[in-house]
């Protein structure tokens, strides 16, 4: 496998997201090579790092000569064709790679996934899909971020596209997919919202097999964690926001009820549990809809994070 992993643009040095990098490889031996994309500097510092004597065989280094920054407006990546998010995709286009992981600027990302990667037939718009461990399943979230104003036809894309990727990955038909909404009543929601139930509650009754579901209707931020639904669907500025609460949310809970407890032994295990509950230890968010696959980690990049996000990239990869 053929991989291509972003090292610049995102809120943690290139070093520290190397360090993932160079513990996949160690991991994973021959059976993958990555390209990993840094500037000049960037690269000294790893060779400083890491002598050439101990660095893995299967890294290879692309110098880039362009950096966008998440300030840069997301267009301006078209301009500068020397940056990772450009060299990467069009490798992935050419099939020189089986997938781009990025932790950069989301909005340059999406245009530049956008301009030099084909649709999948009947998707207008890319998207952002990512699944989160509910209970004892998962819950898959679209869209996260890619899209901060959609259409109910983009809704109703992103539907078919997540139903696709779930039975999938997890071999179990029939989902049951609820619209994010301000409340559960069919008439909530903007005019988009409105058309976009309608039009999911007919094709839940629709008779295909390959693509069946079940629409629950509006869904409430509050009810996704309870398991209500397998797929939730939004658009990218409201998905955005209720992935980044949800984020916060457990920090701000597991350090008050760690300050409660202290150092007793509830508080230990609490700690122990910790992990499960921040966003480090889950793969990226795939951003869904394109002829090939790309994985967007989060801007605030650890090297935990960015370790998962290339996990998560090659178990896609193995799995088809």
């Amino acid at each position: 496998m053929e991989l291509g992993v972003d090292l610049m643009g995102s809120d943690s040095s290139p070093l520290e997201l190397f360090h993932a990098v160079h513990s996949i490889c160690h991991e994973y031996g021959s059976s993958i090579a990555i390209t990993a994309y840094l500037d000049q500097d960037s690269y000294n510092q790893v060779q400083q790092h890491y002598s050439l004597k101990s660095s893995s065989s299967n890294i290879t280094f692309q110098i880039v000569t362009d950096i966008v920054t998440m300030t840069d407006p997301p267009m301006s990546v078209l301009e500068k064709k020397g940056c990772p998010q450009v060299m990467g995709l069009k490798s992935l286009a050419d099939g020189k790679l089986q997938a781009f992981i990025s932790a950069g600027s989301t909005g340059a990302l999406y245009v530049c996934a956008k301009r030099h990667l084909p649709l999948k037939p009947q998707i207008s718009r890319p998207f952002l899909m990512v699944a989160l461990p509910v209970a004892d399943k998962h819950v898959v979230i679209c869209d996260v971020g890619a899209n901060i104003s959609c259409k109910a036809h983009h809704l109703i894309e992103f539907t078919k596209e997540a139903v696709e990727f779930f039975q999938s990955s997890y071999g179990r038909g029939n989902p049951s997919v609820g619209l994010l909404n301000v409340g559960v009543e069919s008439i909530k929601g903007t005019q988009e919202h409105r058309v976009a139930y309608q039009k999911l509650s007919e094709l839940s009754t629709e008779e295909k097999e390959h693509n069946r579901f079940t629409f629950i209707g509006n869904i409430e931020g509050r009810n996704v964690f309870k398991g209500k639904a397998d797929i939730v669907i939004t658009d990218g500025f409201s998905g955005n926001i209720l992935l980044k609460t949800m984020e916060g949310t457990a920090e701000y809970v597991f350090d008050r009820i760690l300050t409660l407890l202290e150092d007793s032994d509830a508080a230990e295990k609490l700690q122990e549990i910790r992990p499960q509950f921040h966003y480090t230890e889950f793969s990226g968010a795939i951003l869904a809809g394109l002829e090939g696959l790309v994985i967007k980690c989060h801007g605030d990049a650890s090297e935990a994070s960015m370790y998962n996000g290339i996990k998560g990239a090659i178990e896609l990869l193995q799995t088809k």
